[in-house]
Order: structure tokens, then sequence, then C-alpha cells
């Protein structure tokens, strides 16, 4: 075998370009084949970061032409009302919205989605501080409430508990 491997360097030396071309081959391949891994592994083969994350599922209305369609609010009551099914469901609605933050020193673009209220039970998420939604929080007149980020709270308030850094956020409906 040893000398098998000297015949093969010799080989290697004598045609450096045909050298270059199988290293170089090598290296596409073995780069795509991780890149492609690393997305697979990402995406499905990794469980997400949630309490029981595989009986987590999403819901849609499968209307005759189309391949999915968005749950009307009147659905999703209805199904909620019938569910046997599932131990909680939630609606999200306006994913990737936005609205202005004022109120701080300077006025702060957010990105946010309108969420019912049991959206974080489904994920098993909790407050660190602070409370979630409150039963009829998702209803029209009382859904003025809002759940920010551990970041959001750190990068717009420092992580501080001021008295005007709670004012605010109980003004919004954060913290009681």
């Amino acid at each position: 075998m040893v000398s098998e491997v000297r015949h093969a360097f010799r080989s290697l030396r004598k045609s450096p370009g045909f050298t270059v071309i199988v290293v170089a081959t090598l290296a596409l391949g073995i780069g795509a084949n991780t890149a492609i891994f690393s997305i697979v592994n990402g995406f499905l083969l990794k469980a997400l970061p949630y309490a029981d994350a595989d009986r987590i599922v999403n819901v849609y209305e499968m209307p005759p032409k189309f391949d999915r369609n968005v749950v009307s609010p009147l659905n999703y009551l209805d199904w909620k009302q019938e569910n046997t099914v599932f131990e909680f469901m939630a609606a999200t609605a306006g994913v990737g919205g936005s609205a202005v933050l004022t109120g701080v020193d300077d006025p702060v673009q957010l990105r946010g989605s309108k969420v019912s209220v049991d959206y974080f039970k489904v994920f098993g998420v909790r407050a660190a501080l602070g409370r979630m939604f409150a039963a009829n929080e998702d209803q029209p007149g009382n859904d003025h409430v809002v759940v920010i980020s551990h970041a959001f709270w750190q990068s717009q308030f420092g992580g501080e508990r001021s008295t005007r850094t709670v004012a605010l956020l109980k003004e919004w409906g954060a913290v009681e």
C-alpha cells in the first residue's frame, strides 16, 4: 500500500494540471455536501427549541382551487370551540407587521405579530418578567397588550427595571 501511495504522489507531481483539477473537484464536492447537510440539518433534522416540538402543528384551510389558505377568524373561533384534539390552539395575524415605539428617546420601528391568548402556551413559553396574555386580551377593545422579547428589553431598556421603564411597560400592558 505504501508503494502505491508513493506512485500516486509521483503521478500527481508529473501532471500538476490534473492534480489541480482533482483537488478542486474534491473540494467543491466536499463543500457542497457540507453546505447541503447543514441546511437539511438546520431545517429538517434538528428539533425546534420547544418542549414537545414534535406535537406542534400548523393548521390551514384547503379550499378547492388553492394549495392552502389562511384561516378566517370565524373559522378559527369555530375550530377552537369544537376542538377535542389539541391541548391549545392559537392564531397569528400580520406576521412581520410593524409599529413605531414612542415614549422613548427616539422613535423605533418595531416588527411583531398579533397573536391570540394561547399563542405562548402552544410553545410552552413563560414570561421571565411581567406576564403573558390574560384571558380575553385578544378580544377587540382588550387588545392593547404587548409581550416583548428579552432581546428587545435589553436593547431598548438596557435590561433596567427603573420606574420609567416599568411605567412605560405598564402602559403597554406588558407588566402589571
